[in-house]
């Protein structure tokens, strides 16, 4: 699995740093970024995809839900507790369990997040094979607009924006044969 990527969102300097230490005791966090503003962020989030977000309840609305994956409010309160919350009067192993266990969950769901659906399977073999997205649409009685959004679902997880890179795509998996490629 790649490495995920972090960002700290939190105005105190102590508690921001200390949880960047704590962060980057996990094998499968590689890149954390922390901030006491969301304006030191804006590049940040533009150059990155967010896997991981930390926040106060200050900042927990200013990064839309699209833009991250797994959120941890931060809570320094006995009362806190709960799924997405980060109660830093914890013990550490709590935390590190905490963690380690969202990180497995994030990584299967992902995991199968990342499998193309049949449907998907089928719409990528008529891409390869130089369908447009009319003639896709009328061979599997779909509209234009489904042809679309499984072909942006199909780049999303598989990483490939070319038609080139998905026909060789379909090629090495043997969704298609090399001789039904235009």
């Amino acid at each position: 699995m790649n490495k995920l990527s972090c960002l700290i969102l939190e105005p105190s300097y102590l508690i921001r740093k200390g949880l960047v230490s704590f962060f980057r005791e996990h094998r499968n966090i590689g890149l954390i970024y922390d901030a006491e503003s969301l304006k030191e962020t804006e590049t940040f989030r533009k150059d990155n995809t967010i896997d991981i977000f930390v926040c106060t309840d200050d900042f927990i609305d200013s990064i839309p839900v699209n833009d991250y994956k797994l959120r941890y409010l931060i809570k320094h309160d006995k009362k806190s507790e709960g799924d997405g919350i980060l109660n830093i009067l914890n013990p550490k192993e709590v935390l590190v369990s905490q963690v380690q266990k969202d990180l497995e969950q994030f990584k299967s769901k992902k995991a199968n997040d990342d499998e193309l659906s049949g449907r998907e399977i089928a719409v990528l073999a008529l891409v390869a094979e130089g369908k447009t997205n009319k003639e896709i649409a009328d061979q599997l009685y779909i509209s234009v607009h489904t042809v679309m959004t499984h072909r942006k679902n199909i780049t999303q997880k598989l990483g490939i924006k070319t038609v080139s890179g998905l026909t060789m795509y379909a090629i090495i998996h043997n969704i298609v044969e090399t001789a039904s490629i235009k």
